[in-house]
């Protein structure tokens, strides 16, 4: 516990607060998950230099369904491997092939709606279950991911439809 001066607006003294607040730590960093998100990395590496993310981007660029294939396509990828060595793997996959314009916006947004499906799908929720976990509260994952699916996927759903809905309109 820190105390703390803090000056009451109404009679400018100061007076004393405790609170829980503690300065940053580098001692409260993951460094138990560095090894994993960096190893996903090396993972999306050797997908490109076989070719993965060439034979990806050809089946994710079907005609009229780019930006469902692609939406649906990185919301699995980084529930496999996670959101952001999924987004590098994305980068490769839009250099590989030509791409529908709002197929990056169905990436970006499912990339972002993933860490409410699973906690595996984003670094701060691997950092949250951890950090519930050390507490003792009683999270678990299938509960992390029941609620999460009533939340992520009516989102990426109503989200990828509002993109097709500006192809169709728009471009």
């Amino acid at each position: 516990m820190i105390q703390k001066k803090v000056v009451d607006p109404t009679s400018r003294k100061p007076r004393s607060i405790e609170g829980s607040v503690r300065p940053f730590s580098s001692g409260r960093l993951p460094y138990s998950l560095l090894p994993l998100l960096l190893g996903m990395f090396v993972v999306v590496l050797a997908l490109d230099e076989q070719g993965i993310t060439s034979l990806l981007a050809g089946n994710l660029n079907q005609e009229g369904y780019s930006i469902w294939s692609h939406g649906l396509g990185s919301m699995l990828l980084a529930n496999l491997m996670n959101n952001i060595p999924m987004s590098v793997l994305f980068e490769e996959v839009f250099l590989s092939a030509p791409y529908e314009a709002l197929a990056p916006y169905a990436v970006i947004l499912s990339s972002n709606l993933a860490a409410y499906l699973t906690p595996f799908e984003a670094l701060a929720g691997l950092m949250f279950l951890q950090k519930v976990r050390e507490e003792g509260a009683p999270l678990t994952f299938l509960r992390f991911t029941r609620e999460g699916l009533m939340v992520a996927v009516p989102a990426l759903l109503i989200g990828l439809l509002a993109l097709q809905a500006e192809a169709f309109l728009f471009l």
